[in-house]
């Protein structure tokens, strides 16, 4: 039972664990083009993102799944043999790309971008689940539920009647178990081969159990039994005055 303001209330907390199995996983694409001059490396890009948007579309993947996240244009340079001035060596383009897609096509980039050049990488970035505000909302439903209960088991046991909620404040606190720390996160890759001995690498993403808790914090007015019975019996008298 708490003090000040709430004189007579009680507080509890209502708690409920959701589990979720991710179906979203976002593939990072980079792309590091290094060549002699700015044409030859500018050309080396155009050539290899072309490439990757036309793998992309064979795996039916629409144009607004894919956003560019950064792109660097640098001079390469270092210092002379007299250490007097700073002459250029090359030229470089990186840029990085985002891919949203479900876990199977993921799996296919990740084998297939290795075929189109030494250039380009991908990797697994963050995974998400497609549901999950539904999931949520269903998390503080059953937290609200166990903030019920178990405020009526406490009502029970002090011999006091449960009244009207007061006050109440709900959070979400992330649990998830699922991922490794960034720049740790990779998928398993296994070879498989046919008969003739050779194969492909197949890329497999073990995307794990997500989960999160919902809380909720209530405090509900409480009433000791013979007053509550005594204000019942008023308000019913008070009814029937009003309806008579």
């Amino acid at each position: 039972m708490s003090n000040g303001n709430f004189l007579r209330s009680i507080e509890v907390v209502g708690e409920a664990e959701k589990t979720f199995i991710s179906d979203i996983v976002n593939v990072k694409v980079s792309i590091v083009i290094v060549r002699d001059t700015v044409r030859e490396a500018k050309k080396a890009h155009s050539d290899l993102q072309i490439k990757l948007l036309k793998l992309l579309g064979t795996l039916g993947i629409e144009q607004k799944a894919v956003q560019t996240t950064y792109r660097n244009d640098n001079k390469l340079k270092k210092w002379n043999k007299e250490g007097t001035e700073q002459i250029t060596t090359g030229y470089r383009v990186h840029q990085g790309t985002n891919i949203k897609t479900n876990v199977d096509v993921a799996e296919k980039i990740i084998e297939q971008v290795e075929d189109l050049g030494k250039d380009i990488s991908a990797s697994i970035g963050s995974m998400e689940f497609s549901g999950i505000n539904e999931l949520k909302n269903e998390g503080l439903e059953d937290a609200i539920d166990n903030a019920r209960i178990k405020a009526e088991k406490r009502c029970v046991k002090l011999g006091v009647l449960l009244g009207d909620v007061l006050f109440c404040s709900e959070n979400l606190e992330d649990n998830s178990v699922r991922y490794q720390p960034a720049g740790m996160r990779m998928a398993s890759v296994e070879m498989v081969f046919d008969s003739a001995g050779s194969g492909h690498p197949e890329t497999h993403i073990d995307v794990g159990e997500g989960k999160f808790t919902a809380k909720i914090k209530v405090v509900y007015e409480i009433e000791n039994s013979a007053k509550a019975a005594a204000n019942k019996f008023v308000k019913t008298k008070t009814q029937l005055y009003r309806n008579g």
